[in-house]
């Protein structure tokens, strides 16, 4: 599909590689949906609960970050008047994250911290590791500037960094490597993803 931008044809990304992220999204908010109903009385306990923190990182990963790692696969190019770099990327980033976010949110749900969990958090970073890459060969190759790509940009470095923390707080469950337990920087990391990866995606 060809867009017309600036008196000039500018490609879309192909249905195929962006499709998967919403249906996975969509079947993921079903699914934190049907959670909430059974585990609503989560919510007025301990922020810490369990299926608290199942829930809503089943809305924050499988819904609202895969929707907008599916649109930037389309937007991207758009902005920079160029093409994807590799689908092969774009499709690896989804077979990562489609895997890696059920084991996560399983763990937190069952509060069976183990090697599932731990690999499910790995998974996600390798997904926007993936991503990440993807994006910045694609704005490289291409020779125009877009401040709006900036912002898409540095917003998934700001993602990048709020899963990292992630994996570091489901390690430190099982293995106390950090100075204090992981409740400690729970705020560290959820202010990362509202304001470094959201908050910085909705301005740019």
């Amino acid at each position: 599909m060809f867009i017309s931008q600036n008196d000039t044809l500018v490609k879309t990304t192909t249905h195929k590689a962006v499709l998967p992220f919403y249906v996975y999204a969509s079947l993921s908010l079903l699914a934190a949906t049907i959670m909430l109903f059974f585990s609503s009385g989560a919510f007025t306990l301990h922020h810490f609960h369990p299926h608290t923190l199942a829930i809503t990182h089943a809305m924050a990963l499988g819904w609202g970050t895969m929707i907008i790692l599916g649109a930037s696969h389309q937007l991207v190019p758009v902005l920079i008047e160029g093409s994807l770099y590799s689908y092969k990327l774009a499709y690896a980033c989804f077979v990562f994250a489609a895997m890696g976010i059920p084991l996560l949110v399983f763990g937190f749900y069952t509060f069976q911290l183990g090697f599932a969990t731990l690999l499910g958090a790995v998974l996600i970073n390798v997904a926007i590791v993936a991503f990440l890459v993807n994006m910045v060969l694609s704005m490289l190759r291409s020779k125009h500037e877009s401040v709006h790509a900036v912002f898409v940009l540095t917003a998934v470095l700001w993602l990048l960094l709020t899963t990292l923390v992630g994996l570091a707080l489901t390690i430190n469950f099982t293995t106390a490597f950090l100075p204090k337990a992981s409740l400690h920087y729970l705020s560290l990391h959820a202010h990362m993803g509202i304001v470094g990866w959201l908050l910085l995606l909705v301005i740019g």
